[in-house]
């Protein structure tokens, strides 16, 4: 079956129930889902990257349509290491390393034109050799302590099998639609 056709990563805002909702791209580890772009490979100065580390809670979903399958994963939140970040950061674009260093994520800036003028400086200042991470750059990952697996049906009488993870490993029930 062809990747998910949308995936989202929902965090807290603060202390609030409110969830926003971010795309992102990533990998499965054997820790937990990797999440990178826009929620999960960052400046660990943006607003997002704050809300995370006050409230390092969040849920993956992975949406299939057709064949009518999710699959939505919640836990805990936290950095992946320097090493992670740097082959994430590897294997963007150029064009995207650059705009790292450019952009504080987030921040205010006072218009378009400054962040072009700060796009031009930082491609001219790496215009002959490789691009670094930035120091304060780099992702989280969601590690998994409930995972739940939805198949629609017809008549909205859908499958949905939970597994909690527990002292003594995954434990699997059947929810109600």
């Amino acid at each position: 079956m062809p990747g998910p056709g949308r995936r989202s990563l929902r965090d807290f805002q603060g202390d609030s129930e409110r969830l926003f909702g971010r795309r992102v791209r990533g990998g499965l580890d054997q820790i937990g889902p990797g999440s990178g772009t826009s929620a999960g490979t960052r400046l660990y100065r943006s607003r997002k990257s704050d809300e995370i580390e006050a409230n390092p809670r969040g849920a993956l979903l992975f949406y299939w349509d057709p064949p009518g399958r999710q699959v939505r994963i919640e836990g805990p939140l936290g950095r992946i290491s320097p090493e992670e970040s740097d082959g994430y950061f590897a294997t963007r674009a150029r064009g995207s390393q650059i705009a790292a260093h450019a952009s504080m994520q987030s921040h205010l800036i006072e218009s378009r034109d400054a962040l072009d003028a700060r796009v031009l400086e930082e491609a001219s200042r790496f215009e002959s050799s490789a691009i670094p991470r930035p120091s304060g750059w780099g992702g989280f990952r969601l590690v998994p302590e409930t995972m739940e697996f939805w198949q629609q049906r017809h008549d909205r009488l859908h499958d949905r099998l939970l597994y909690s993870r527990g002292p003594q490993g995954w434990r699997v029930e059947r929810l109600q639609p």
